[in-house]
């Protein structure tokens, strides 16, 4: 991009629509909203089981130390300038009341999108409505108002792909190359099949009164199917993949940005280094390193990890709405594999220096020793794998007929640990594989230029240029610390809904 951009113009005085407001991204969005000065942030939220939306609006923002320097708990204001909006994107017209609606349509100059189911295997009508659906109603109502519309993807809608994944807005027939999508149906022919798919599961349940429960597991596996046979590694991934050329075929004159980040790990700088919500993807093998659990890990020590610090992420994403001043669509990649790559070995240099010198401790008060991490290739991890698990299923069988030199209730427990290390190892594995297979880096050149289209004194405040992160200082400073400090457990989650 050759013309220069501002973020403080673009935002200053404007009053914007953000969705998935209470998730980790939303809130750092918030932050920074605030910062910029914009009028009015008004945050969609949906009314959990257990909470109001004011509860839930309390407990994000009024309560969270993180937005007392613009006036949370202490300046009835406040509530002025983030304003909460009970709604939800997964219903029609964003689930809003008919007055809020036509309110915000009259006053929203920006709409920014970052709700998104981000379950890995989630039911499928779920995956559509929030992923393909809820996009196209924030869509809808940035056209409405007259407003830009900036949403919030993922770098993995190009998980089908290998090696150097372009940020070039591409027609639909080339995105799908490298799939076993089938080409004689078009876009809207696809997710007409998603939805009869949806239909005839609902129809044959109902007809056998079979519970939510049990509807909800048969929709993931037809999710799960379907993504199998178009090559995709999951529904998330696949259902933002097609919510974004859904979004390109129906903006008409809406300015629209897509904005995909790969990665999101805690802050370097901003809202202050190493901030950090919950713990999602590799983070968990981390922690699961950190407290013992496995040293070994099926990688290649030269491939690359692509992550990136989320106060980068916020800040393309207001980048890239001032880029839509001129440009009426973008395509960001906020990503680090190709233009600055953090390699496997450089996380395991810091993961085995920051836990030795600031080991998890068990309840007893002892430190856990680490190892240095040891890497092995795809087959040899699995076939490892298959080997320690013959050793506890033959120790299991050992002890149905135990001769007197064994003790059973000791053998059991190393079993039982032995067994409980392989199942983590296991499903930290089938989980993350997408993550760390180095199959794929991501350009980040429109990234990079719309940061050197800022003013110098806004390039320093909101600097999103990957070539800038120092991985091993951020590693250290940042990240691990903040994650050990902040999570503190290992436990395995495949994502969750993004509130709003």
């Amino acid at each position: 991009m050759s013309q220069n951009i501002s973020i403080y113009q673009c935002f200053r005085g404007k009053r914007v629509l953000l969705s998935g407001a209470t998730g980790f991204l939303g809130k750092a969005i918030v932050e920074r909203l605030l910062a910029v000065e914009v009028a009015q942030v008004y945050v969609l939220i949906r009314a959990s089981l257990r909470q109001s939306v004011s509860e839930r609006w309390r407990q994000s923002f009024e309560e969270d130390p993180l937005f007392a320097p613009y006036g949370a708990g202490s300046d009835p204001a406040f509530i002025d300038r983030v304003i909460p909006v009970e709604g939800d994107v997964g219903k029609e017209r964003l689930g809003l009341a008919t007055e809020t609606y036509s309110r915000l349509v009259d006053t929203v100059d920006i709409v920014i999108n970052s709700a998104g189911l981000v379950k890995f295997h989630a039911p499928l009508d779920q995956a559509l409505d929030v992923n393909i659906r809820g996009a196209l109603r924030a869509l809808e109502l940035a056209q409405e108002a007259g407003a830009k519309c900036v949403h919030i993807s993922t770098a993995f809608v190009n998980s089908h792909r290998k090696g150097a994944i372009s940020d070039r807005l591409e027609p639909f027939d080339e995105a799908i190359a490298g799939s076993a999508y089938p080409r004689e149906r078009s876009l809207d022919q696809e997710i007409s099949f998603l939805q009869s798919r949806v239909s005839e599961l609902e129809k044959t349940e109902t007809a056998n009164r079979k519970s939510r429960r049990r509807l909800n597991e048969r929709l993931s596996d037809a999710g799960r199917q379907i993504v199998d046979q178009r090559g995709w590694p999951n529904i998330y991934t696949y259902t933002k993949f097609l919510s974004e050329f859904n979004l390109r075929k129906h903006r008409k004159d809406c300015r629209l940005a897509i904005v995909r980040p790969s990665v999101i790990w805690a802050a370097r700088e901003y809202p202050y280094p190493g901030w950090i919500e919950g713990a999602r993807n590799i983070d968990h093998m981390i922690l699961a390193y950190g407290n013992g659990d496995f040293s070994r890990f099926p990688a290649n020590r030269i491939h690359s990890l692509d992550v990136i610090p989320i106060d980068d992420v916020v800040h393309a994403v207001l980048a890239s709405a001032a880029g839509l001043e001129h440009e009426p669509e973008l395509l960001v990649q906020v990503s680090s594999s190709d233009a600055n790559p953090m390699q496997f070995k450089q996380l395991a240099r810091s993961a085995y220096q920051y836990f030795s010198e600031n080991p998890v401790r068990k309840s007893n008060g002892s430190p856990i020793p680490v190892k240095p991490f040891a890497f092995a290739s795809h087959w040899l991890f699995q076939l490892a794998m298959k080997f320690r698990a013959g050793i506890w299923n033959g120790t299991e069988w050992i002890l149905k007929f135990p001769p007197d030199s064994v003790k059973p209730r000791e053998l059991t427990r190393i079993a039982a640990i032995g067994k409980r290390n392989l199942e983590r190892e296991k499903e930290i594995f089938e989980l993350f594989w997408e993550f760390c297979s180095g199959l794929r880096t991501f350009c980040a050149h429109t990234a990079i230029d719309l940061t050197k289209s800022l003013p110098e004194d806004e390039q320093a405040i909101f600097n999103f240029d990957p070539r800038s992160i120092e991985w091993d200082e951020y590693l250290r400073r940042c990240h691990i610390p903040s994650l050990t400090k902040e999570v503190g457990s290992a436990n395995v989650q495949n994502g969750e809904r993004a509130p709003g």
